[in-house]
């Protein structure tokens, strides 16, 4: 698909498709072609193979993250200084 068409499908900018592209996120023969088969030519792309791509690297980014919280729920109960039971907080009459 073009590149207008591509980006409206992928609910993108243009602009970031072309980014996309230019940083290397988008390969060569797998995500798009040069339908002339010549460098500057017209560039259609693989809709499917983008979303597969972008999908995996949206679960990737979702693990990560969530092991970062895990770490850090894991790691909190470290911070907390805890003293032996105090009478002063019984209720009185208790």
């Amino acid at each position: 698909m073009h590149e207008p068409g591509a980006a409206t499908l992928l609910v993108i900018k243009q602009n970031t498709l072309r980014a996309m592209r230019r940083d290397g996120r988008l390969l060569p023969g797998d995500h798009y072609i040069f339908a002339t088969g010549n460098l500057g030519g017209t560039e259609v792309y693989d809709i499917e193979a983008i979303r597969s791509t972008l999908a995996g690297r949206t679960i990737e980014a979702v693990q990560e993250k969530r092991s970062k919280q895990k770490a850090e729920i894991e790691r909190r109960p470290g911070l907390i200084e805890t003293y032996g039971e105090e009478d002063h907080l019984k209720k009185e009459g208790a």
